[in-house]
C-alpha cells in the first residue's frame, strides 16, 4: 500500500496514533538522498523523515529495505538513528550558552527521546538477515548512509535556525530531566 507523501504518511500515522496534540511545534522533516557505496557501483539512496513527539519518551520507528518492511530494523536504521542524533546533539550542544554547557550536555540518547523516524533505503544489496526479509544486514551501507543523513540534517538546520531553536528547547528539557 502507498500513500501520496510517502515516508511523510507513516510519521503522521504514527503520531496521530501516539497522541492527538502531536508536534504543534515541531514540523516533520524529511528528505531523500543518494549516495555510492565506498568500493562499489551501486547508489544508495534513503529516504528518511522523522519528528519529535515531545509526549512520547519511547523513540518510534518503521524502516523499510527496497519496499519491504523490515519489522526489525537493520544497518539502515542504526545508520539513519546516528546520523540525526549525532547532528543534532552537536548543533544543540553549539547552541548552549556558557552557563548552560557547564550544568548538562545534550547527548545523542537526549536525541533518541520521543524521536519519531521512517527509513525507506533503496539499493540492491540490502543484505537481508533472513528469508523473510525482517531485517537489513548488509554493513558496508552503515557509513555512506550516516554520512548522508548526517549532512542532509546538518545542512537542513543551518538553513532554517528557527527550527533548530525549538528543538533545541525541547532537547534541553529532555537532558535537563
Amino acid at each position: 500500500h502507498s500513500s501520496p507523501n510517502g515516508c511523510e504518511d507513516v510519521i503522521s500515522i504514527i503520531n496521530a496514533i501516539q497522541t492527538k496534540n502531536s508536534l504543534k511545534d515541531l514540523d516533520i522533516k524529511g528528505f531523500e538522498v543518494k549516495s555510492k557505496v565506498k568500493g562499489s557501483k551501486d547508489d544508495v539512496k534513503v529516504q528518511v523523515v522523522f519528528s519529535y513527539n515531545p509526549k512520547n519518551n519511547e523513540e518510534l520507528v518503521d524502516s523499510f529495505a527496497n519496499y519491504v518492511n523490515t519489522i526489525e530494523g537493520g544497518v539502515h536504521v542504526s545508520a539513519a538513528r546516528y546520523g540525526i542524533t549525532s547532528c543534532l546533539s552537536k548543533l544543540a550542544n553549539e547552541a548552549l550558552s556558557d552557563t548552560e554547557k557547564k550544568k548538562f550536555e545534550i547527548t545523542n540518547d537526549d536525541c533518541k527521546v520521543g524521536l519519531v523516524m521512517a527509513v525507506n533505503l533503496a539499493c540492491r544489496k540490502p543484505g537481508f538477515a533472513s528469508q523473510t526479509k525482517e531485517k537489513c544486514g548488509n554493513d558496508e551501507l552503515f557509513k555512506p548512509i550516516r554520512s548522508i543523513v548526517y549532512n542532509s540534517v546538518y545542512k537542513h538546520f543551518k538553513d532554517n535556525p528557527k527550527e533548530l531553536q525549538k528543538l533545541v528547547v525541547y532537547l534541553k528539557k529532555v537532558a535537563k530531566s
